[in-house]
């Protein structure tokens, strides 16, 4: 029997350096993009694979196999595209909350030609942001009749830093995506991907991939993720910015800043998660 169908709308970071590397194993797994990323994608129609470097202690280097790619600037790949919507049976978009909205004309058109279907399609938003699968929802029925009632939308807790490294030096410890690439993607260790369990039956199969949460734990996850990775990262690029600094390596030395991050997280992000999920977790849990 062979492998599952996934598709992940968006070849970049996100997509490229966490998705691929838990998914490729257990799933026949295709990336989406446009034009853009047009070499990039066919290389993957040609050679099956691409690399990317996890931030183990030292730099890992790892191979990503099995994996295709589709240009939807591509009159043919597109219809590839529609029809592979059809087949999947769980889908990632990897856009960008900017880009979701243009995300989902082609999604729509490829769902409303296999109306007819009875398994259930997964659709994952990956995009950080508050409400994202019903504001997907919303996009989808803006290009649908009805939406049928086998398409369930949701979203997975994704909370490691990953990065597109624009240029990848010569000397360098990093390794692009392909010897006939000059990028790279950077990425911290990533295992497993939390999903609620309100979203799937018991009788769905899912792979060693996938972390079922409790609702209200997943909940704690989501909320954790927004508040303390993402804020905190928005801190620091703040006050980095005003610094005149382009990386968060750049901070190292800069102790007071650090020092106000650890305070705001400690005092105002862990003291909120608390007074909303007291019942769910406690303090030694965002300490961890």
């Amino acid at each position: 029997m062979g492998k599952k169908e996934v598709l992940v709308f968006g070849a970049g970071a996100l997509g490229l350096g966490f998705l691929g590397p838990e998914l490729h194993n257990s799933y026949s797994l295709t990336f989406i993009d446009r034009e853009f990323k047009g070499e990039f994608l066919a290389y993957l129609g040609k050679k099956d694979e691409y690399r990317i470097n996890l931030t183990t202690p030292g730099i890992e280097v790892v191979a990503i196999r099995g994996v295709q790619g589709l240009n939807l600037d591509n009159n043919r790949e597109r219809e590839k595209t529609v029809k592979r919507i059809g087949q999947a049976s769980l889908i990632f978009t990897a856009v960008g909350l900017s880009n979701l909205k243009g995300a989902a004309p082609i999604l729509a058109e490829g769902i409303e030609k296999h109306l007819e279907r009875k398994e259930q399609l997964y659709i994952l938003c990956c995009e950080n942001g508050q409400d994202v699968p019903a504001k997907f929802q919303g996009f989808l029925q803006e290009n649908m009749v009805n939406l049928p009632s086998w398409v369930k939308i949701s979203e997975p807790v994704m909370g490691r830093m990953c990065r597109y490294e624009e240029k990848v030096k010569p000397w360098s410890d990093f390794e692009s995506v392909a010897r006939e690439f000059s990028w790279g993607i950077v990425a911290e260790p990533f295992y497993g991907i939390p999903i609620r369990r309100g979203l799937v039956d018991e009788s769905t199969p899912l792979s060693p991939a996938f972390q079922v949460k409790e609702d209200d734990e997943f909940e704690v996850l989501k909320e954790r993720k927004i508040l303390i990775h993402n804020g905190c990262h928005a801190f620091l690029a703040f006050l980095g910015h005003l610094k005149g600094y382009a990386y968060y390596c750049q901070l190292e030395e800069e102790k007071e800043i650090l020092e106000l991050a650890e305070k705001m997280v400690n005092e105002e992000m862990i003291e909120a998660l608390l007074s909303k999920f007291g019942g769910v977790l406690d303090r030694n849990d965002l300490k961890n």
